[in-house]
């Protein structure tokens, strides 16, 4: 009965194939803005799971500290680059050793997820997915996946999700390596603008 009400709706669960998989990491793997990536991998989850809404993520344990980093939805992606002070259960729970990928009936009932919550960054009553992973030296990667208005993702979504995380993992490794680069890049050509003027500078 479940199985054919899931094949009513159009929608054919079946975990990825190894060819699917390697696809996936391959399509992933080329980019290296967070932006581009996350329009992608929402297009990706589309195909497979009822999903609306992906927020990225990064978690600083040491500093107990959130940064949004982009949002993708049916409106495009954008970036947000808030930063949210995460209270103790939350943090805690973030930091633990818990399951790599969490799936909650409602969004609301994640305490990191609440913060989004309050932004108008995530809809409360949402079915949720949170995935997390290691994203630099000292940051937890999160990837909130919020379902479509009156949908639920079920177990094999959940499998899809866990199945697709090492690939996302490094696709995330890859982007954060790219904006360190740039990030360094900018600082030293700043720097030699910053003393090329004081040698044009008159005696």
């Amino acid at each position: 009965h479940g199985a054919h009400q899931v094949y009513e709706m159009g929608v054919v669960m079946k975990e990825l194939t190894e060819k699917e998989l390697y696809d996936a990491a391959l399509t992933l793997g080329k980019h290296l803005e967070f932006n581009s990536l996350l329009s992608e991998v929402r297009a990706l989850l589309k195909q497979h799971a009822p999903l609306e809404k992906v927020v990225l993520a990064g978690f600083s344990p040491s500093v107990s500290m959130m940064t949004i980093i982009s949002v993708a939805d049916r409106d495009g992606v954008r970036d947000i680059g808030g930063k949210l002070h995460v209270p103790g259960e939350a943090a805690k729970a973030l930091s633990g050793m818990g399951a790599p990928v969490s799936m909650l009936k409602r969004a609301s009932g994640s305490g990191a997820a609440r913060l989004m919550i309050e932004r108008n960054l995530l809809a409360g009553d949402s079915s949720l997915v949170l995935m997390r992973m290691i994203m630099g030296k000292s940051t937890i990667g999160l990837m909130f996946c919020t379902a479509d208005p009156g949908r639920e993702f079920d177990r094999e979504h959940g499998k899809l999700f866990a199945d697709l995380r090492p690939v996302l993992s490094l696709a995330i490794g890859n982007c954060l390596q790219y904006r360190t680069v740039l990030t360094r890049h900018q600082r030293l050509k700043e720097d030699v603008d910053f003393f090329a003027g004081l040698h044009s500078e008159p005696s």
